[in-house]
Formats: C-alpha cells, structure tokens, sequence
C-alpha cells in the first residue's frame, strides 16, 4: 500500500521536531549573545520567544500520542501562526528598517529559513494527519 519512499506521519514529527530544535537553538545563540555582552541574531527578546515556542512542543505531543484529530486542528492554527509570526512579520520588519533588526544577514535568512522549513514540515504533518484522521472515523 505504501510506497518505501512515502514521508509518513512519523516522519513529518521527525522533520518537525529538527524545526523545533533549530527555533531553539536560534533564540539560545541570541540569549548566549546577550548575556556575553554581544547583539542577538535579532532585536527582541528570546526568552518570549521561546515561551511562544511551547504550544508546537504540545503539537508534536498530541502527534506522537496519535491524538489526529486535536492535532490537525490545533496544527492548523500554529501552522498559520508560525506563517504570519515566523515568516510574514520576518519580511515586513526587513521591509519597513531593512537589516537593522538583526545582527547579520545571515542571521536574518536564518531565522526566515527557519521558520519557512517549520511551516513546510507542518503542513506535511497536518496532510498525514488529515488523512489519518479521516481513516478512524
């Protein structure tokens, strides 16, 4: 029935949780920074950020426990949100100061890189989970 080559659910938590962990270490590295009298990757405070980080680590819970239902609505509006927080508001403050707000440029393409790879990996988990969802009803 499944191609060996087919992504699977377990693989978009996978591909998920690499996001997680690089959203993390990207806020990590700009609190290092701060407390080592440096500049964050990006103006604003990581440790919000990574408090706003906390509702994608219930996410992948309710994926990893086979919750689809409560994971494909629930995915649906992080996934949205992380759109419009992660990558539209990324391009609308290089848009209106350019690359004032960050430390580099890389830093910059970093943090959109980021968040464009999470948006895509959660889509890839809200269609598997459409799916497996659809399955049990």
């Amino acid at each position: 029935m499944f191609s060996r080559n087919e992504i699977t659910f377990t693989h978009c938590l996978a591909m998920q949780f690499v996001w997680l962990m690089l959203a993390v270490g990207y806020n990590l590295v700009s609190i290092y920074n701060i407390e080592n009298g440096y500049s964050p990757l990006k103006m604003g405070n990581p440790e919000q950020t990574l408090v706003m980080i906390i509702p994608f680590v219930l996410l992948l819970i309710s994926g990893v426990v086979k919750r689809y239902t409560l994971y494909f609505y629930f995915g649906a509006f992080q996934t949205i949100m992380l759109f419009l927080g992660g990558v539209v508001s990324h391009f609308y403050l290089v848009s209106i100061s350019g690359l004032s707000q960050y430390s580099s440029v890389w830093s910059c393409i970093f943090a959109i890189g980021i968040n464009l790879y999470g948006v895509a990996v959660f889509y890839c988990g809200l269609r598997k989970s459409y799916f497996l969802k659809a399955k049990r009803l």
